[in-house]
């Protein structure tokens, strides 16, 4: 009998493996429609080719990731979060940040920013004028921002 039962239990000790998920910033991954939870893990899923889905909303990013589970081991898959750079340009000038971080006053060197979403707050108190703008950035963009206040 006791060789029988392991005989029933390997095939399901190896049928899940372990997966890791590293990223740059926090992610919620999914696969189908499972949640499995948020990075790093770990995150048992079924032997063999799976596809995970990793967003995070706040930064507007959605990455799809191929991975071959392999039975008893643990993973680590590594999603790349590509870079760009917002260059904001204001006349006659403004205080700027970037997601709620201040960069400075205006003229601004280009901000490294990763790709996703950004919300730039411009101000400028002497003329009593803010803005509030959302931009969205591309992996290897520099994205080009242009505001007068008068």
């Amino acid at each position: 009998a006791t060789t029988t039962h392991s005989e029933s239990a390997t095939p399901s000790e190896g049928s899940t493996g372990l997966v890791e998920v590293a990223s740059a910033v926090p992610m919620e991954v999914t696969v189908g429609t499972r949640v499995l939870g948020r990075t790093l893990g770990p995150f048992e899923l079924e032997v063999g080719p799976q596809v995970l889905k990793l967003q995070n909303r706040d930064l507007g990013l959605a990455k799809r990731v191929s991975v071959v589970v392999d039975g008893g081991k643990t993973q680590l898959v590594r999603v790349p979060i590509g870079r760009g750079s917002l260059d904001v340009r204001v006349s006659p000038w403004a205080v700027v940040k970037i997601d709620g971080r201040m960069a400075g006053t205006t003229p601004l060197p280009p901000q490294d920013v990763l790709e996703g979403r950004h919300v730039l707050e411009l101000s400028n108190p002497r003329l009593g004028r803010s803005k509030k703008i959302a931009v969205s950035v591309a992996p290897g963009e520099r994205k080009v921002i242009r505001e007068t206040f008068d």
